[in-house]
């Protein structure tokens, strides 16, 4: 059997990644509110992971069940789209009012972009929304790191 051969040492992949900080994510009001964002995912890479990091607290009171905060990213420009990370719940109102300053909420990407290489670059529409009838009392800023694996 034949082996192959390795001339030299030469690089593989390697991994990059990038952030976008939104501030004040969560509309301090009684309502629904949503926060849009966007990012383009370079050509000859796979999304590995993306995380969403509390910067600062967030703290919300006067909801209920339907309150929770959660982060959803796709390819429709109205930012409403899951196609690559579902609606991920940041907090879930019915457990706790408060996500804490320095906590990581990690979010797999869906098959589609995570195992296949983009052959040219691709847009993302992301979105931080808030359930209804919620009070924000501190609106804190969070970070969402995106993790790409280069080839």
């Amino acid at each position: 059997m034949a082996l192959a051969e390795s001339k030299g040492v030469k690089p593989g992949s390697s991994i990059g990644s990038h952030k976008i900080t939104i501030p004040d994510p969560v509309v301090t009001s009684t309502g629904a509110s949503t926060k849009d964002f966007q990012f383009t995912q370079p050509a000859g890479t796979i999304i590995e992971s993306i995380y969403v990091h509390a910067v600062e607290a967030i703290t919300l009171s006067g909801g209920g069940a339907t309150s929770d905060l959660t982060v959803s990213i796709g390819t429709a420009t109205t930012y409403d789209g899951v196609q690559l990370a579902a609606a991920t719940t940041v907090i879930d109102y019915s457990a706790s009012t408060t996500e804490a300053a320095g906590t990581v909420t990690k979010i797999t990407p869906e098959t589609a972009y995570s195992g296949t290489v983009a052959q040219s670059e691709v847009t993302f529409y992301g979105q931080v929304a808030l359930g209804a009838a919620a009070t924000v009392d501190t609106a804190g800023d969070i970070e969402v790191h995106i993790v790409y694996r280069h080839f």
